[in-house]
């Protein structure tokens, strides 16, 4: 448990810029990497 409400808050805009990011860039990855190899 957050001992303040500006440690939850930090903590909260932390895992949200991080869940935001990883959401963005794993598309890219995907097409990048995944997609390009098993095409024809």
């Amino acid at each position: 448990m957050h001992r303040t409400q500006s440690e939850f808050d930090n903590q909260l805009a932390f895992k949200v810029f991080i869940f935001q990011f990883i959401n963005f860039y794993s598309s890219i990855f995907y097409i990048a990497f995944f997609k390009g190899r098993f095409v024809g």
